[in-house]
């Protein structure tokens, strides 16, 4: 007990609480650490022909049911072909680290997109069926290139590899 008239000095933080206090730090430095290190890794090493991925930058392999695949990957290009030019059309070019891939962009059926877009060198944005923009994916076929396939009036997007034939129309209103 102190003597009267002298004041007690403030107490300052414990040793325990300076303790969980660098803890928490070091925790949420690790974690943004790792959600950098996977959100930045890319998968263009191990991608094949067939895969879905998500390209946004890098090259991410997902599942091709995932809703969040925006490409399927049509070709693996070597060096020696990319010399001599770049994807036919109407795959999407795309180079990472030396490895060049002829992308097709992921359109489940059913889905609409913005079909003022004229050529998908971009990701296809998903848009509204409602919207005035809107196309819409009626047909996807799997293991056969052939435009055929589509509907009278709907377009055809047509891929030889894989075999791959999407059908396409504006949505009526």
């Amino acid at each position: 007990m102190s003597a009267p008239g002298v004041p007690v000095p403030a107490k300052g933080p414990s040793r325990g609480k300076i303790i969980a206090l660098v803890a928490v730090l070091v925790l949420l430095a690790g974690g943004g650490g790792l959600w950098w290190y996977l959100g930045s890794r890319s998968d263009i090493a191990e991608v094949d022909t067939g895969d879905c991925a998500i390209v946004d930058g890098s090259v991410r392999k997902v599942d091709c049911g995932s809703p969040f695949a925006t490409h399927i990957v049509g070709q693996v290009l070597p060096p020696e072909v990319v010399a001599q030019g770049t994807c036919t059309d109407p795959y999407q070019d795309y180079d990472e680290a030396g490895v060049h891939l002829c992308l097709i962009p992921e359109m489940p059926e059913g889905i609409c997109f913005d079909g003022t877009i004229d050529s998908f060198d971009v990701t296809p944005v998903r848009v509204d069926c409602s919207s005035d923009r809107a196309a819409k994916v009626i047909k996807v076929i799997q293991g056969k290139a052939d435009e055929s396939l589509c509907p009278r009036g709907a377009n055809a997007s047509v891929y030889p590899e894989p075999p791959l034939t999407q059908c396409i129309e504006p949505v009526k209103r």
